[in-house]
């Protein structure tokens, strides 16, 4: 990711293997008799630098959403709002770039609005593996991507400030 960033091979390596916040969450999701009117996890980006995800093959619920350009009439067939289910592929990963890549590559990697639904009759297991540096990592565009579209910040800050978003949202 980096070289096609235009910077050295081993540039993240210092925010990411010694001093880092990842984790690995296990997620389970009961069948739910209304899926119609309950989401699994609501539309959110990931904070972090990537997530490697591991979905059950049999149950299709993540969902990603792809807007229209701006200013175009692009309509997605079967949902005007853009959203598409991620197939599984049996053994196969699910690889999501988050906030600090977008921020790192100035827009040029984007963190996608996805989300989770349930399903009436199938239990769905999941295992998201966030790969995030180290709290004091300072998270700015790279400088071989020209004038920045983002402030430089902590990945503290961003963590907070993105959790203090989401929960607010969430407890409306």
């Amino acid at each position: 990711m980096a070289e096609g960033l235009g910077m050295p091979a081993d540039y993240f390596d210092d925010a990411l293997r010694e001093v880092h916040t990842s984790y690995l969450r296990l997620n389970y999701y009961p069948p739910n008799p209304d899926p119609g009117n309950t989401l699994g996890i609501s539309p959110h980006r990931d904070a972090g630098f990537l997530t490697v995800l591991w979905q059950d093959p049999n149950c299709h619920s993540l969902q990603v959403q792809r807007p229209a350009p701006p200013g175009s009439s692009l309509r997605y067939e079967g949902d005007p709002e853009g959203w598409t289910t991620v197939i599984p592929e049996e053994g196969g990963l699910t690889i999501n770039t988050g906030d600090m890549a977008q921020i790192w590559s100035n827009n040029r990697y984007h963190a996608p609005l996805h989300r989770v639904l349930t399903n009436a009759t199938l239990r769905r297991y999941s295992a998201p593996f966030f790969y995030n540096p180290g709290y004091r990592t300072r998270v700015a565009p790279l400088p071989s991507l020209g004038k920045p579209a983002f402030s430089p910040c902590r990945w503290r800050c961003l963590s907070h400030a993105v959790a203090s978003t989401l929960f607010a949202a969430t407890s409306r």
